[in-house]
């Protein structure tokens, strides 16, 4: 678990999620964000540790909480960015029908 969860431990050879982090996020302020901040809809589709390092920064987790976050296979997060930058909402929305 802390392999797959841990903020700072990696799998032998593997990145940890802080240097998925590290890299995740100046890829949004750059290259995702500007788009955002102009009204419009940008759709980010990618693996475990990018969307967990995503959601850290957006929810503005701990790296404690960033542990416990489980992003199901499948499952949609919708945020509302605002002209600033700043999060002005957050939806999820599950693909699997009951």
């Amino acid at each position: 678990m802390k392999w797959r969860r841990g903020w700072d431990v990696s799998i032998p050879g593997g990145e940890t999620l802080k240097i998925v982090y590290e890299r995740v996020v100046p890829y949004y302020q750059q290259e995702i964000l500007p788009h955002l901040e102009k009204g419009e809809n940008v759709i980010v589709a990618a693996h475990g540790n990018s969307l967990r390092s995503l959601v850290k920064y957006l929810d503005n987790l701990s790296d404690e909480g960033v542990e416990k976050l489980e992003i199901a296979t499948g499952e949609v997060l919708v945020y509302e960015i605002g002209h600033d930058g700043s999060v002005l909402s957050k939806e999820i929305k599950s693909t699997h029908h009951e």
